[in-house]
């Protein structure tokens, strides 16, 4: 719900009628509809406007992640969005990748100076036509590159993507439920693609990676880029329980991401916090996830 129904939703409708409302998929729906209208102006929306950038994306109002990017505006992880709006713009950087877009949230945002080549990829065939839609209406579209296919190691190749019907930002090339559906996608690797587009090698990069425990295999696939950047920034959704299912060591990933860089990690309280190997394991627990913000030395970042 869009904050201004949230608000009234609580203070005035009882508990039990709420309950009840849920329960009602055909009244859920109808003050849904009526809630974009108040929006949006419109009961069917498509397209969610960034005021601070003046950049758009398309979503789909039929698909659960839609309809929530749509009830908030985009809004939700503000805060890490922050960080990658003020990381582009402090840095002016080469290339600006963005790995497990969804609907390009992150990746089409913001706006971007002439010299930055922008990578947005995504592995679920079902977004592109948003993304693709998103990316005709960005006023800096030249720059950016859209490609489809699970990020991994190495470029060629196929794997299994499993798409998670009820919410796209779930699906990941790791099965972590057995319902669902399957397809094979084309595999690449950052490294292969930067390479292939004869971007050249950056030296200053801004990166954000969300592949629902996938992380381990795409941080190993952009080694070379990540190697030739003098100045690094990025984001890093860290999943202990997901990525263990991908078998991952959380410990390894952890010491892999923060080899000659300041890493902070976000707390409960949506607070950025020094994160430090050693002396810091212990909060890799079974069930702890955070995002990670890593970031090279020279850089001033605020946290």
């Amino acid at each position: 719900m869009s904050r201004r129904l949230l608000s009234f939703w609580s203070r005035f409708v009882p508990q039990n009628l709420r309950s009840w409302i849920r329960n009602s998929p055909w009244i859920y729906g109808l003050l849904e509809r009526i809630d974009f209208f108040v929006l949006y102006r419109s009961f069917w929306p498509q397209k969610i406007f960034f005021e601070e950038t003046g950049t758009s994306i398309s979503v789909d109002f039929k698909e659960r992640r839609g309809r929530a990017l749509l009830r908030s505006r985009a809004r939700g992880q503000w805060y890490l969005k922050e960080k990658w709006l003020d990381a582009i713009e402090k840095m002016q950087p080469d290339l600006v990748i963005d790995v497990g877009a969804n609907y390009g949230e992150f990746a089409f945002l913001p706006r971007f100076a002439e010299h930055t080549a922008v990578i947005a990829l995504e592995a679920n065939p079902k977004l592109m036509p948003w993304l693709e839609q998103s990316l005709a209406s960005h006023p800096d579209r030249k720059k950016i590159s859209l490609m489809q296919g699970i990020v991994g190691k190495k470029m060629g190749g196929t794997a299994t993507l499993h798409i998670d019907p009820g919410w796209s930002g779930r699906s990941s090339a790791v099965q972590h439920n057995e319902s669902g559906i399957q397809c094979e996608v084309d595999m690449v690797s950052i490294d292969g693609i930067v390479t292939k587009l004869n971007i050249g090698k950056p030296k200053k990069l801004v990166f954000k990676i969300d592949v629902e425990g996938y992380e381990e295999d795409v941080f190993a696939g952009m080694q070379s880029t990540l190697k030739s950047a003098d100045s690094v920034f990025g984001l890093i959704e860290f999943d202990c329980s997901l990525l263990r299912n991908a078998n991952t060591d959380p410990v390894n990933l952890a010491r892999a991401l923060s080899q000659n860089r300041l890493m902070y990690y976000l707390d409960k309280k949506r607070v950025f916090k020094k994160f430090e190997l050693p002396g810091d394991e212990k909060l890799i627990a079974d069930d702890w996830s955070t995002e990670f913000m890593v970031f090279s030395s020279d850089l001033v970042i605020n946290i």
